[in-house]
């Protein structure tokens, strides 16, 4: 079974289409944002995020990963792919078009790129564990960087 989170609604409608008529899986589709999702406790084996913390504030982002933790069922996982920054360039803001964003030049930013430091901050903070990661190089250097995390749920202080 598939739970699909997706805020924008021409997303949304191009999955159902995509994925209708698929056969050996259920879905269930959510037009809400990650913020609203309110996954059950224990419930999945795979959590696949991709591409939605650079939309989220760092505040966001841990509140998110903070409840996915305890969706996964015992042995289950979340992998997170995301766009990186360099060390050189450090954690910096994207306008809609895909041009640094700088304070004063128009409209707000839209995304966010981390550092591989930032994420992992970011992961320890939500009580997360990186069980392994891997940056993907384009070897064009036509697109940026990304990174994989696996993730687990942390033991919890108790031990239990």
């Amino acid at each position: 079974h598939v739970d699909l989170v997706e805020f924008v609604d021409k997303h949304l409608k191009k999955a159902k289409e995509t994925l209708e008529g698929t056969t050996g899986c259920t879905f269930d589709f959510h037009h809400k944002s990650v913020q609203e999702f309110q996954p059950e406790p224990a419930t999945y084996d795979l959590v696949w995020s991709q591409w939605i913390l650079m939309y989220l504030m760092d505040a966001d982002a841990i509140a998110l990963l903070k409840k996915l933790g305890p969706s996964l069922t015992k042995g289950g996982v979340i992998v997170m792919k995301e766009n990186m920054s360099t060390p050189d360039e450090m954690t910096y803001f994207d306008r809609a078009d895909g041009e640094l964003w700088e304070p004063g030049n128009g409209t707000g930013p839209v995304s966010v790129v981390r550092t591989q430091m930032h994420y992992e901050d970011l992961i320890e903070r939500a009580n997360l564990t990186i069980r392994s990661s891997e940056v993907q190089q384009d070897p064009s250097k036509k697109t940026m960087p990304m990174i994989i995390f696996e993730l687990v749920a942390s033991p919890s202080a108790d031990g239990k």
